[in-house]
Parts: C-alpha cells; sequence; structure tokens
C-alpha cells in the first residue's frame, strides 16, 4: 500500500461522501453560489472538509438572509401604501 504513510495520511486523501449534501446539490444546483460551495466540499478531503461546510453554512443563510430581507421590503412597500 502505502509504505511509510500513516493513517492520517491515508484518511487525508479520501473524499467527503453525504447522501444529505448528494440531495442538495441535486435540488440546489441550479443556484450558482451553493452549487460552488458544495462542490468545494465534494472536492475536499474528509479530514479537513469542516472548512468548506462552514462555507457552504454561511452561504446557505446569506441566502435565507437575502430572501428575508426581499420579503421585508415587498410587505414593507404593500403596508405603506
Amino acid at each position: 500500500m502505502y509504505k511509510g504513510k500513516g493513517r492520517t495520511y491515508l484518511l487525508s486523501r479520501v473524499k467527503l461522501h453525504s447522501a444529505r449534501l448528494l440531495e442538495a446539490q441535486a435540488h440546489f444546483g441550479h443556484n450558482p453560489r451553493i452549487a460552488n460551495a458544495l462542490n468545494g466540499v465534494f472536492a475536499e478531503s474528509e479530514t479537513y472538509a469542516a472548512d468548506e461546510l462552514v462555507v457552504l453554512a454561511e452561504e446557505v443563510l446569506r441566502q435565507i438572509a437575502a430572501v428575508g430581507f426581499v420579503n421585508q421590503q415587498i410587505n414593507g412597500l404593500v403596508r405603506n401604501s
């Protein structure tokens, strides 16, 4: 196998696999920012995927905040009319 290489080396080469993230990719793949973040997660090894998962979570929160902001603006315009 890999002579002289430890278990950590082997684990650092295993890519992250997640059925739920694959589902998310199928549902939100049309959104380029989320698709890019998901691709970053899948490109990373399991050992170092936490950083990419944080980037993905931040992007999802940005998207939710944007939708909430637009809804607030629309509702505010309706109330003021």
